[in-house]
């Protein structure tokens, strides 16, 4: 009795036994058979073909294959989830094709796609996962641009920083920042007209600083500089982007007065002022001013760089006061120049006869003495 009961119980634990391992004599194995294109890209569409190989001993019967596309793939519409095979032999495989869209927005990695495999009616499944490489494409922006100094002159130096994104979906190799400028008046300093940067990944910022020296024959105005961005993708092939860069030059005004004399014939004060800046000053309002009382106002249209103007007021001998000068810089801007001004001319007309009669008078006394006293030297 006991030999009977210790079969039984022997029979009931291997039983299931014998149906794990009737459910594992046809495992299933998933490989990726094709792929075009490979790599896949960024927003376009992809076929693959997966293999389903079964590597188990035994035929698998009603299997179920189903597709489990997550982010970055998306099942097109039309194509088949499921697919059921009525039969896959031990040892043998089945081919499947999928047509899929990846995501505009994805960036270069190697994605999992899953795969659910199971007996029809049954409630055991197997997930089996193949990864398919996406290479992203990318592309280099001139995310800001800031000049320095903000006031640009002749003969002086620029600092152009420049941020680059990249907004693409791969990353730049090899990213190089230039500058340089058609006209002779922007010319690259040194080494400051290239930057190399490396590698820009997906989303990422860099700075690029680069440099310009401004010619000393500038003239006001903006000038075009062209900033490139060179790069590789990550298939090796080299993109360029070029970007115009204003660079705005104005100068400097330096108004100083140089000579004040008077016109008696005339009766005016000439005041001769110079621009001693690198541009152009424009609508001068000239205005004397003496003590407390305005003397005269003179205008002139435009005294140019380098150049001198002559200002007239009505002649004024002695007194001290200011030159007020308004006048328009380059940007359009109103300025205001004040120069002290002290007057000390000798005036026409005033009677020195007196003055000379008496050096005269004084010079023949001491001429008279001096002989009186040598004849008297000479009685004795």
């Amino acid at each position: 009795m006991k030999i009977i009961t210790v079969f039984l119980l022997a029979m009931i634990l291997l039983v299931p036994l014998a149906f794990a391992q009737s459910q594992a004599s046809s495992s299933f194995d998933v490989v990726l058979s094709k792929q075009i294109p490979y790599p896949a890209e960024p927003g376009n569409v992809i076929n693959i073909e997966i293999e389903v190989q079964n590597i188990g001993f035994d035929d698998g019967e009603n299997i179920n294959i189903e597709i489990l596309p997550e982010e970055p793939f998306r099942l097109l519409p039309g194509e088949d989830k499921k697919k059921t095979f009525s039969r896959i032999a031990a040892k043998s495989s089945v081919k499947i094709p999928y047509r899929l869209q990846v995501d505009a927005g994805t960036v270069t990695n190697d994605y999992e796609l899953k795969f659910r495999i199971y007996r029809e009616g049954s409630s055991i499944s197997q997930i089996e996962k193949i990864n398919v490489v996406v290479q992203g494409i990318p592309d280099l922006i001139l995310n800001s641009v800031s000049i320095y100094p903000q006031r640009i002159e002749p003969s002086g130096i620029v600092d152009v920083a420049a941020s680059i994104k990249n907004v693409g979906t791969g990353t730049a190799r090899h990213v190089k920042v230039s500058i340089e400028s058609e006209s002779e008046t922007l010319v690259p300093l040194l080494s400051g007209g290239q930057v190399f940067i490396d590698d820009l990944e997906p989303s990422h910022i860099k700075s690029a600083s680069l440099r310009l020296k401004i010619g000393n024959s500038a003239e006001y105005k903006t000038y075009i500089a062209k900033l490139t961005l060179s790069y590789k993708d990550e298939n090796g092939t080299e993109h360029s982007k070029t970007h115009d860069i204003g660079i705005p030059v104005t100068g400097s005004i330096q108004l100083d007065v140089i000579k004040i004399e008077p016109n008696i014939g005339r009766g005016v004060i000439k005041i001769e002022i110079a621009n001693k800046g690198t541009t152009d000053a424009k609508s001068l309002d000239s205005k004397l001013i003496i003590g407390n009382e305005t003397i005269g106002v003179d205008y002139t249209s435009q005294l140019k760089a380098s150049k001198q103007t002559t200002l007239e007021f009505p002649l004024i001998y002695k007194g001290s006061g200011k030159l007020v000068i308004d006048y328009i810089g380059p940007g359009i801007e109103k300025n205001t120049l004040e120069k002290e001004i002290v007057l000390n001319f000798e005036e026409p007309g005033q009677d020195n006869t007196g003055t000379i009669v008496t050096v005269i008078v004084i010079i023949i006394i001491i001429v008279w003495y001096i002989r009186r006293r040598r004849k008297n030297k000479q009685k004795a």
